[in-house]
């Protein structure tokens, strides 16, 4: 037993028990790996139900749970940019608000400006024409 335990370690490699007598080796994600009889039975079973369910076409493929978390990651992350870009469609609707409401304003005291140039020609023009009639009356004095 000291060369199988100093090539193969004294313990399953999926339970991690001790092995005593009878070991099993197993090629698992590609290297050589050693069961005991337990996990080796385990192990014997799956093979022969994975081989039976695609003898008969019903082959169920199990969804490897890291391909589940990263469809869930990129999910999150689709839905945080979806958020994002809401939230960057909110700000530029509000941007378009913000600038019509200022074009308004200008556009207003524009007018105001405009109607308080207007009020002092008159009064101007009312002064001039006050005073034209005032010089005219004093020449015919």
């Amino acid at each position: 037993m000291g060369l199988f335990s100093l090539l193969f370690g004294r313990r399953c490699y999926i339970c991690g028990n001790p092995i005593r007598r009878k070991y099993y080796p197993w090629k698992i994600k590609g290297r050589r790996r050693i069961l005991c009889p337990n996990c080796n039975q385990s192990m014997e079973r799956d093979v022969s139900k994975k081989k039976m369910a695609a003898f008969k076409g019903k082959s169920k493929q199990k969804i490897d749970t890291n391909v589940v978390k990263e469809l869930e990651k990129t999910k999150e992350e689709l839905q945080k940019v979806k958020l994002m870009l809401e939230e960057q469609k909110k700000l530029e609707e509000q941007r378009r608000i913000d600038a019509e409401k200022e074009r308004e304003e200008q556009a207003r005291i524009d007018a105001e400006k405009q109607k308080e140039e207007a009020a002092r020609k008159k009064q101007v023009d009312d002064v001039s024409d006050l005073a034209e009639d005032y010089l005219k009356k004093l020449k015919k004095k």
